[in-house]
């Protein structure tokens, strides 16, 4: 399993005639898995990263991922993910239960399901009341959990399916905080999609804006 991870490093450099912030966000889930449900129905994505950023050249930012799978236990306040009380790494084909004890939520060892469904993960609510699970991945030293997306009031002996796919889309959209449960679709249309899994470990591109069209894009910048 661990032989398959991989990190993923992308650097974000502006070439703007007037201020614009990304907003980047995994909301481009499956919806042909059972039992996943539907990307702002069942299930919410958060905002990964925003990057405001000036007019001109002289700006950049970085935004990493690892594909270290894990389930966690958010904690949302005003709409926020502000941390997780508790995470468990996890690999595809295996299963956690979270319970609670003594106020404390914490997840099991995962363990190999009991069904043929290795492309999953699944997370059982053992706690004997509604609570939030989340689906993300460990930063790329392994320390921290990252929430990408969440299931809201899962009820007590309901189990949470998902199939994380890495596809993170950019959308001009300022009024957005990192960390924020997104209840739907940004108002701008998508200007960048991409699927982790197929980028280089450390891959540039350049926001910039069309003209006249006015129309925002990212540009890889190739390194001869």
């Amino acid at each position: 399993m661990a032989a398959s991870l991989f990190t993923r490093t992308l650097i974000i450099l502006n070439d703007l005639d007037a201020p614009a912030t990304l907003l980047f966000t995994f909301d481009d889930q499956p919806s042909d898995i059972s039992g996943m449900g539907a990307v702002y129905s069942q299930f919410f994505p958060t905002v990964f990263r925003t990057i405001p950023f000036p007019a001109g050249r002289q700006h950049s930012a970085e935004l990493n991922y690892s594909s270290q799978l894990a389930f966690t236990s958010p904690q949302i306040e005003e709409g926020v993910v502000i941390q997780a009380a508790t995470f468990e790494p996890i690999a595809r084909g295996y299963q956690t239960t979270l319970t609670v004890k003594d106020d404390i939520v914490d997840f099991s060892p995962p363990i190999s399901n009991s069904s043929s469904r290795g492309d999953v993960i699944q997370a059982l609510n053992s706690t004997g009341g509604k609570v939030a699970i989340g689906v993300g991945f460990m930063d790329v030293q392994g320390r921290r959990a990252k929430t990408a997306l969440v299931w809201e009031s899962v009820s007590s002996n309901s189990t949470v399916i998902a199939k994380f796919v890495p596809k993170l889309r950019a959308y001009v959209a300022p009024d957005h905080r990192v960390n924020e449960v997104l209840r739907s679709q940004p108002a701008t249309a998508t200007i960048w999609e991409m699927d982790l899994n197929n980028l280089k470990r450390v891959s540039t591109w350049v926001f910039k804006r069309k003209q006249p069209s006015g129309e925002y894009f990212l540009e890889e910048l190739l390194m001869i």
